[in-house]
């Protein structure tokens, strides 16, 4: 996540986490320290802290704070976060007889504009108690910023999204998932379920559909759709696909005979997915199109061979209760839309 404070404060911040964190790292492990940041190891993980100097004609600067994704690493973020604003509240991590004897060392660390003080820590004794006196920004993406104040009270309030501005292009919004700030929140904030369509891009106009009557779920912030057309130009398409897989709560297959044929997703998506169901995630076969699929296998990422048919499709017809698919519905709108229904009732009882 990234903080953005008013100039003054950013120095002051940045200051103190270096020499705090540079003193109280891993006692085998060497620290990393350059002009704006510093790279440790604390508790096992990894912890880098780095300042971003604004511009000449910017006020503020912006600290970044990343860690390993390892055991304890929220705790490691959150209490970075409460170091700085006990900074900000003049609660000092560093003596400031430790700050003196440190200065000569960091007297170049972070760079003053023209006509300030050199006398930067002596000037640290004006930094007011009242936390409201100014405004911290916040980003979990290190480019869409929201208040913090703001979040708090959303966070109260029991919104999943606040909105945020781009610190490039002031004008430029978009929608925050608070839950993408547990890191720097004490409660433990809902968040939409993030939704994972597998499907073959031969039944592209049947994805386009189920796509479309997913947005009552979404708009009530109840789940995140994820398809492949998300994919960044540029990015490795196969890495961003496991990775958002892997990611998912909810995996949804669009069954077909394009979807058996697809090799990626029959040696690689279809995969995974077992994978995850073993692991309690939930998926959710959907029978798109008419296919043959009795006695159909496939090998898991283990080796062993698990039926198609094992997975509970959907939807099914009312007389019988035999899988129904959705291409031989008289009323497909009909069909995709009991679709839903399920997929809702599904993830009402689901806790991820």
């Amino acid at each position: 996540y990234s903080v953005k404070l008013p100039l003054f404060y950013y120095r002051r911040v940045l200051q103190q986490l270096i020499l705090h964190y540079g003193k109280n790292q891993d006692s085998d492990c060497k620290a990393y320290f350059w002009k704006h940041g510093i790279l440790i190891k604390k508790d096992g993980i990894r912890l880098i802290i780095k300042g971003l100097y604004p511009n000449e004609n910017e006020s503020e600067g912006i600290i970044s704070i990343a860690t390993d994704k390892k055991n304890g690493f929220l705790d490691l973020q959150k209490e970075v976060f409460q170091n700085i604003l006990n900074i900000l509240m003049k609660k000092d991590l560093i003596k400031k007889y430790e700050i003196k004897k440190e200065q000569d060392e960091l007297e170049d660390a972070i760079p003053l504009s023209i006509g300030e003080e050199k006398n930067r820590f002596s000037k640290m004794d004006k930094v007011e108690d009242d936390l409201t006196k100014f405004k911290i920004f916040v980003s979990s993406d290190g480019t869409y910023f929201c208040t913090y104040s703001e979040l708090l009270e959303k966070a109260e309030q029991g919104n999943l999204r606040i909105q945020g501005v781009s610190k490039i292009d002031k004008t430029s919004t978009k929608l925050l998932t608070i839950n993408n700030f547990q890191m720097i929140l004490d409660k433990k904030i809902d968040r939409p379920l993030k939704v994972f369509v597998s499907y073959s891009h031969d039944d592209l106009a049947l994805q386009q559909e189920l796509k479309k009557h997913l947005m009552p779920l979404v708009r009530s912030e109840r789940i995140d759709v994820w398809i492949d057309n998300l994919i960044p130009a540029g990015d490795d398409w196969h890495e961003t696909i496991l990775t958002n897989l892997r990611q998912s709560d909810v995996v949804i297959l669009l069954l077909s005979a394009n979807f058996v044929s697809s090799n990626y997703i029959w040696n690689t998506e279809l995969k995974e997915t077992w994978k995850l169901k073993q692991e309690g995630k939930l998926v959710l076969p959907i029978y798109g199109k008419e296919f043959f699929y009795h006695d159909l296998q496939f090998k898991t990422l283990d080796n062993q061979k698990v039926n198609l048919g094992d997975f509970q499709f959907i939807p099914k017809n009312g007389e019988d209760d035999r899988v129904e698919a959705i291409n031989s519905s008289d009323n497909k709108d009909k069909a995709l839309s009991k679709v839903v229904s399920i997929i809702s009732d599904a993830i009402k009882n689901y806790k991820p």
